[in-house]
């Protein structure tokens, strides 16, 4: 039977606030609460990120429909898809 593999005792998470003891046997360096908060902050930042890329492209329409300009066929279309990156699409 192969060893399980250990990791130095008395370690202690690295997470906000956080004086939990790691198990000699946890590889990460936050505790399984600090994890789950950590998780949950991401995604909640990643949901937050896409909405407001879906109001600014959906702002952009908006904007240019309520002006009376509508794009050329032959011209592309740039949509905000977050973290600062635009894709371009032909219409």
């Amino acid at each position: 039977m192969k060893k399980q593999k250990t990791y130095p005792a008395g370690r202690i998470c690295e997470g906000e606030d956080c004086a939990a003891r790691l198990s000699i046997y946890n590889a990460d360096h936050l505790c399984a609460r600090c994890e789950d908060i950590d998780r949950l902050e991401t995604q909640e930042a990643e949901a937050l990120e896409r909405l407001l890329a879906q109001e600014r492209n959906n702002d952009k329409s908006v904007a240019r429909h309520l002006a009376g300009r509508r794009p050329r066929s032959n011209q592309a279309r740039r949509l905000y898809v977050g973290n600062g990156d635009f894709v371009t699409e032909r219409p």
